[in-house]
């Protein structure tokens, strides 16, 4: 089988496919110790650090590259149910189990959940939960922004409904408007608390003016351009409690 050598590598041309070897000496002999490094098989299909590729190139280790170029769809191993790529259109989309988990159109819309393209900036088939979550669009602009928040207790105390608001001081006293039901019960029926009631008020830097619901409470505090606008019952909550603020303001609500 010829071969060639070069200060400390090795070339071995075989029959059916390349082998490219590397060794660790400076001077090269027939007993030095060499490592298969990349092989080609007759087919074409590349393999690094593998004796048998399975595809055109397969590496056995990780691979880092300025920019990679894919066609399609970035598969795991032995699971082509669960990909990451392009779709037709120019649109990318993440796959799980078979079902496409997140898509992000053309038009840049993201959909979670959704067989079809998103209908929205952002489209969600099924339940959303976050902690701190970023409703309406730029205060600055005048656009406002509505939400509803629910609390659920079934033990005591003082159950509350806090928005995290953006409220830049430099747009001055900001109008807001809410709606509020709640209803509080014993599980043995000995005492009940219930209240539906809307109102309106306006806010500014920690400041607030508020028509208030008797037994619910109303706060504010500002903490740089946020602020945090709190609903509290006064009443001490029964066995089960439902709590439920609407609430429509002229800036972002963030949660």
């Amino acid at each position: 089988m010829p071969f060639e050598t070069s200060n400390d590598n090795a070339l071995v041309l075989a029959a059916l496919q390349m082998k490219f070897y590397t060794c660790n000496v400076q001077n090269f002999n027939e007993s030095t110790t060499m490592t298969d490094r990349i092989r080609i098989l007759s087919n074409g299909s590349v393999s690094i650090g593998l004796n048998t590729p399975a595809q055109k190139l397969e590496v056995d280790d990780r691979i880092r590259a300025d920019t990679m170029e894919i066609d399609s769809y970035i598969y795991h191993v032995g699971d082509t149910n669960s990909y990451l790529g392009f779709n037709t259109g120019d649109e990318f989309k993440i796959n799980v189990g078979g079902y496409t988990s997140m898509r992000v159109d053309n038009n840049q819309r993201v959909g979670f959940s959704m067989s079809h393209d998103p209908g929205y900036d952002v489209h969600v088939s099924g339940d959303l939960f976050g902690r701190h979550l970023l409703y309406g669009g730029d205060a600055d602009t005048g656009q406002g922004v509505a939400i509803s928040c629910l609390k659920t207790r079934d033990s005591g105390g003082h159950p509350y409904v806090e928005f995290h608001v953006y409220a830049p001081t430099f747009m001055g006293w900001i109008p807001f408007t809410y709606t509020i039901t709640v209803s509080s019960v014993n599980t043995n029926g000995s005492s009940h608390f219930h209240r539906l009631t809307h109102g309106h008020g306006r806010y500014y830097n920690g400041s607030h003016y508020i028509n208030e619901t008797s037994g619910v409470a109303f706060t504010s505090r500002q903490s740089g351009s946020d602020a945090y606008l709190k609903w509290q019952m006064n009443d001490y909550g029964r066995d089960q409690t439902i709590l439920s603020v609407h609430i429509n303001f002229e800036g972002g609500i963030k949660g």
